[in-house]
């Protein structure tokens, strides 16, 4: 009898000890999960922004400002004339470019390749930026957040973004945030976006497919990535860029680009590595004595078509950058629309960031890539471009017809209307 009653006593223990030993595990798993989690957002690699980074405002269709404006950093805008750029000269604590003689008289500089180059890089860089997969939180709020602390990672929302109150970034001087969003971001007036924990403004990204707001006096903090217009309201401040592939519009705000280690150059577009390494050169693989690039090389998917200068907007002393052609036109002649959208698919290997060429990348194209017999330009060795046609599409707009470009001794340029033309395609390194 004696014997029969410690059986229960002894099932209890072992229930006990089943219990403990689950507890334990259930408790390594949430653990394990949460480190996972951890080593995740991690992992998250800043966006390129190439030589765009080195603009606080860039836009493709021109920056109107109501004064007083004051900006931290340098600006551009291309492929508008310089005339569509409406800064002066004392607000703008930096250099300001144009692809013309036209814009502020006393202190533009005028440098249409670099400019080209720069929008290049910030058009992959949004390529980049919208591309990343496996959001660590979709559509957060419905689309709709304030009041919240946000960690580092990937964000995505399919909609619209609206900010009607403050929110807080927390996180490490290295960690990144990207926030992708499928329509428009509006920054209600008055309200904040600030950062805890050491958490740096160059390291937000904001993606942006439809137009952005920020609300009068407003405080924003990140790099701007807009498909469309970006649009800053009376006395509304910002610490990062605005990087717009149409207009930018200013009322009397005070725009900063954010700071950066000093040992830490920009990163150039395809780099894998993080945002503390260096940024590699052309031939950084190669030994010593392997001559540098030049034009006409077949390099990164093509042909390289133009190297920038010491001078040249986005130049990086120690680096090369520039524009690559592809090896060859598209198989047939295209409508316009059809070559943008021929540009915009062509992937070559590991390349995949295409477009089609401005009006000035034609030029350059034909400087140096097509026959030296007729042109002005520093190419010597005949047709290397293998350039097959007469007309070639540009991405530039003159009156609403396209503008080509005539591969061709009689006459380079012209304003065509023809139903299809050429494509070569341009990307940059």
């Amino acid at each position: 009898m004696k014997h029969n009653k410690k059986i229960p006593i002894l099932a209890m223990l072992f229930i006990g000890l089943i219990s403990s030993c689950n507890s334990d595990m259930e408790s390594l798993e949430i653990e394990e999960v949460n480190l996972m989690s951890i080593q995740s957002k991690s992992l998250i690699l800043p966006v390129n922004l190439g030589v765009a980074g080195n603009f606080v405002i860039l836009s493709k269709s021109g920056i109107t400002n109501v004064s007083p404006s004051v900006i931290t950093g340098n600006v551009g805008t291309s492929p508008i004339t310089g005339a569509a750029l409406l800064l002066t000269c004392p607000q703008v604590s930096g250099e300001i470019y144009t692809v013309n003689a036209a814009g502020p008289i006393d202190c533009r500089i005028t440098d249409a390749p670099g400019l080209t180059i720069a929008v290049l890089n910030m058009q992959a860089a949004y390529t980049d930026a919208a591309g990343r997969s496996n959001p660590d939180v979709l559509n957060l709020g419905a689309g709709v957040i304030g009041g919240q602390t946000l960690t580092p990672g990937l964000y995505k929302w399919t909609s619209t973004l609206l900010i009607p109150r403050d929110i807080e970034l927390n996180g490490g001087e290295d960690d990144v945030w990207i926030f992708q969003v499928a329509g428009t971001l509006k920054l209600s007036s008055g309200v904040r976006i600030n950062l805890s924990g050491g958490a740096q403004a160059k390291n937000i990204f904001w993606q942006v497919s439809d137009a952005v707001t920020l609300g009068t006096t407003c405080h924003f903090e990140g790099n701007l990535l807009g498909a469309t217009s970006i649009a800053v309201q009376t006395g509304a401040t910002v610490k990062g860029r605005l990087l717009a592939q149409t207009a930018v519009t200013l009322q009397m705000n005070t725009v900063e680009i954010p700071s950066a280690s000093a040992s830490t150059p920009p990163p150039a577009i395809g780099d894998e590595a993080s945002a503390s390494t260096p940024t590699p050169a052309i031939g950084d693989e190669a030994s010593a004595s392997t001559p540098p690039p030049a034009i006409g090389d077949e390099a990164f998917g093509g042909i390289i078509a133009y190297i920038l200068q010491d001078g040249d907007t986005g130049y990086i002393e120690g680096e090369t950058h520039g524009l690559i052609a592809a090896l060859n036109d598209a198989e047939t002649r295209l409508t316009w629309q059809a070559a943008k959208d021929y540009c915009l698919a062509l992937e070559v290997g590991t390349y995949n960031d295409w477009i089609l060429p401005s009006k000035d990348q034609l030029d350059l194209l034909w400087d140096n890539l097509a026959d030296s017999d007729s042109n002005d330009g520093p190419n010597d060795s005949g047709n290397i471009g293998g350039f097959e046609g007469e007309y070639y599409w540009s991405s530039t707009e003159d009156d609403s017809l396209a503008r080509g470009t005539r591969i061709s001794p009689i006459v380079r340029t012209a304003t065509i209307s023809v139903t299809t033309a050429n494509v070569r395609a341009v990307r940059a390194f």
